[in-house]
């Protein structure tokens, strides 16, 4: 009984060599194939883990159920889809919100420091070079060995001079001061390995993480023309990175095979077990994997196997136009490093939603958190030195077109002042307590690292907006669904579908897991003043993960305030009960006890309710929806005095509804209000709103003038922006006088928006073209039409 796509696989396989490498692939797979008797007796392995899990909804993030054409296309429930299905996990184990031992780790763990057990066991170390000669990674001696643990990883390799990210990742036994059993062996080679078991979904993850490195921190001497190679990157034969590249895509490919066999081993397993009243053990480290987590992976690993034949056969292209073939190549670099990065996330996604996650330190040792796995030195590239240097040459190289205004913004915003001031951030535990900022902090070094230094941004950009120039202004827009609509509206334009691809991956995955936005160390400081000189605590309404709140509350420290936060649909709050599911962050652990609730009155207790709403926080409620002004109603009503709001106005957060309410009752001075880190695709603010008492509110505060809610870039102009940029969404403006005088700040802008646009291609660039820019007058309307169609169906259900 195979499930779709076991045929390509399979001959993908073939073709690519999967076990090439060495045992652990096809033994993987072998496992998935024998029969339940024969599993049982090998090392207390036991039949299919959750046979015949029963029907639920399928539960897929948006992206995910956008590229999956190949199912047919269901009519859309009134609740919105989460990131993954709910089938075969034991539903009792995961609701409430008690995270697993695995999942308490994510605060505790410090993303510079290589992945080790608590007593400093490594279970992945570095062997040979990947693409060059090296027969073992060598690093440098220390002779404090916990220190050593920890930096292990940091330095380039002793024996060949190059960056550690260039050597093979294996999972072997466990590691202690330098001594290891094995000479890169995999454990999962194992005859008696689960292919469910964390071992085996690690292996999926070095084999991935093996591809990922093989291109990104490797080049070929193909002729490049004026484009460069990514900083740092070691000079490599195409024929030799495209061998390697097939045994490493295989090994990946085998693992999935394996949960693949296993799940349709389990089906058969049921049919058996059904005539038999025998049962088998299963071994204790087996995660409990919905089936439709297992077919994302698959497809996942598909996507994988088309961008990795499309980047060999951009390595060997002859093309006559050296500028198009090196352009082609860094686009295939992309997608196949974004293609690698979402197999990882849907396999990271596996082992901290299973109900098994249990392991702690042993399974973080094996399966790094996201902010570990893309930070720490050597994991997947040098976010250290590499990273530093791609950094320095963005703002201070001889051709740079950062002014220091925008350096000053970029350095605040992303946090990146006390990351750049420490030498050397292992072993210091401080530097882990905001995983997602240090995560975002590597994705755009990272960024700046393959689209700016290479000179990749410079050639795209400017075919991108010559592309778009001579197109017709018109979005097409075909149903009355609020929030599509305002999606739609909000389209924003990336220079490639290769940046555009990557943009998701390094932004959109990590919002999943974490929170759309991350706080820095100023805006934590602003909420706890706000807060301290309110009186009282906070309640946060639609929390989600509980990231947020939880942050907050850790820099409160012993302060007798504190942030409850609540959400209709807590990510770990799915019973077989619940009508609805967390449609952005599926079945995540939060971070915090978040309360699941309608509203904050539920949510609190008579005591609490007496000092927590005086302030009420909103972290991007959900775009086109009515959450955000319900709960700012509700706020209003039980006499709370402060909002504060992370997001950005009119576009992708709340509604028009919700802003009329808040710039009608509050008002915002311009020291409140705090930039965040953006991506081109966002525009993120941290506002905080305090209540007028009366009509003179406005003289004693002055109104703020801020793009924040609003208002032209173009300061100290005091008009509202009537056009917004489509390539960066902090950019927007009332007049193309304004957009002109602003020419100079908004290349430095664009720029750290990886857009670039020389003062000799600003004329490319047009504030009248509906693909440049936005109309948010007409976005205004459309919002303001759903509103009153909206109350319209009210009616008409309350007359039937």
């Amino acid at each position: 009984m195979a499930l779709r796509g076991d045929d390509e696989i399979d001959s993908i396989l073939a073709m690519m060599g999967g076990g090439d490498g060495g045992d652990s692939a096809s033994n993987i797979t072998s496992y998935a194939s024998r029969s339940p008797a024969d599993r049982a007796s090998s090392a207390s392995a036991s039949t299919a883990i959750n046979p015949s899990p029963p029907k639920t909804t399928n539960y897929t993030s948006k992206r995910d159920d956008v590229k999956r054409k190949d199912k047919p296309k269901k009519k859309k429930s009134k609740n919105k889809r989460s990131v993954n299905d709910t089938s075969g996990v034991d539903q009792a184990s995961i609701s409430g919100s008690t995270p697993s031992l695995f999942a308490g780790t994510r605060l505790t763990q410090n993303p510079f420091n290589w992945p080790c057990t608590d007593d400093g066991q490594r279970w992945l170390h570095l062997g040979c070079g990947l693409a060059h000669d090296c027969k073992s990674y060598t690093a440098s001696s220390n002779t404090d060995s916990n220190i050593n643990e920890q930096l292990y990883g940091f330095s380039v390799c002793q024996s060949c001079g190059k960056s550690s990210a260039t050597h093979k990742l294996c999972l072997s036994s466990p590691i202690k001061d330098g001594a290891r059993s094995t000479n890169d062996d995999d454990v999962s080679g194992r005859d008696s390995v689960h292919p469910y078991s964390v071992q085996s979904i690690a292996s999926i993850i070095v084999a991935n993480r093996n591809v990922r490195c093989l291109i990104g921190e490797y080049h070929s001497s193909s002729n490049t023309g004026n484009l460069s190679p990514p900083v740092g990157s070691t000079l490599s034969s195409a024929e030799l990175i495209s061998k390697r590249l097939d045994v490493f895509v295989g090994r990946a490919l085998a693992g999935v095979k394996g949960l693949l066999n296993e799940v349709s081993s389990a089906r058969i397993g049921q049919q058996q077990k059904k005539s038999s009243s025998k049962s088998h053990s299963r071994p204790s480290d087996v995660l409990s994997i919905p089936t439709s987590d297992v077919e994302l992976l698959r497809d996942k690993s598909s996507a994988l196997i088309k961008a990795a034949m499309d980047y060999k056969n951009a390595m060997n292209s002859k093309s006559i136009n050296v500028c198009d073939t090196a352009v082609s190549l860094i686009d295939a670099r992309l997608v196949v490093m974004a293609s690698s990065d979402d197999v990882y996330y849907r396999c990271y996604y596996a082992a901290i939603t299973s109900n098994n996650a249990t392991g702690g330190a042993k399974m973080m040792a094996m399966i790094p958190h996201p902010a570990t796995y893309f930070t720490c030195p050597g994991l997947t590239w040098d976010s250290s030195n590499i990273g530093q240097r791609a950094l320095r040459f963005f703002v201070d190289s001889d051709d740079s077109i950062i002014g220091d205004t925008a350096t000053s913004l970029l350095l605040d915003t992303w946090g990146l002042r006390s990351r750049l001031s420490t030498d050397n951030l292992a072993g210091k535990d401080d530097r882990c307590s905001n995983p997602l900022l240090i995560l975002w902090q590597s994705r755009l070094l990272e960024t700046i690292r393959h689209i700016w230094t290479t000179g990749y941004s410079s050639v795209v950009s400017r075919r991108a907006l010559l592309n778009t120039t001579n197109r017709k202004g018109r979005l097409d827009i075909k149903n009355n669904n609020a929030q599509e609509i305002q999606l739609k509206l909000n389209d924003t334009t990336a220079i490639s579908d290769a940046v555009s691809l990557w943009r998701d991956s390094v932004r959109d995955y990590p919002a999943n897991y974490y929170a759309y936005s991350a706080p820095t160390d100023e805006a934590l400081e602003a909420i706890r003043s706000i807060l301290e000189l309110s009186g009282g605590g906070a309640v946060e309404a639609g929390a989600g993960t509980g990231y947020w709140a939880a942050l907050i509350n850790r820099s409160l420290g012993k302060s007798k305030f504190s942030v409850i936060p609540y959400d209709i649909a807590p990510p770990s709050y799915l019973s077989e009960s619940s009508a609805v599911s967390n449609e952005y962050h599926g079945r995540i652990p939060t971070f915090t006890n978040v309360q699941q609730a309608n509203t904050f009155e539920m949510a609190l207790s008579d005591s609490e309710r007496q000092s927590m709403t005086k302030t009420l926080i909103l972290c991007y409620p959900p775009p086109g929806s009515d959450m955000g002004a319900n709960a700012l109603s509700m706020h209003l009503s039980n006499g709370g005095d402060t909002l504060i709001h992370i997001g950005e106005w009119q576009g992708l957060t709340g509604n028009a509804a919700f802003e009329s309410l808040l710039s009608k009752h509050f008002i915002c001075a311009d020291c409140n209000v705090k930039y965040l880190s953006m991506w081109g695709s966002d525009a993120t603010y941290l506002t905080i709103w305090k209540r007028r008492r009366d009509a003179n509110d406005a003289t004693k505060h002055p109104a703020s003038y801020s793009p924040a809610f609003g208002y032209c870039s173009s300061q100290p102009c005091s008009h509202l922006a009537k056009r917004r940029c489509r390539f960066a969404r902090c950019l927007q403006y009332c007049s193309i006088g304004c957009f002109e005088m602003h020419a100079t700040a908004r290349r430095s802008l664009l720029a750290l928006h990886m857009v670039h646009v020389s003062s000799d291609d600003e004329d490319e660039m047009k504030y009248e073209n509906d693909f440049h820019f936005m109309d948010l007058g007409r976005i205004k309307v459309v919002e303001d039409d759903l509103v009153e169609q909206t109350k319209r169906n009210r009616k008409k259900r309350r007359h039937r």
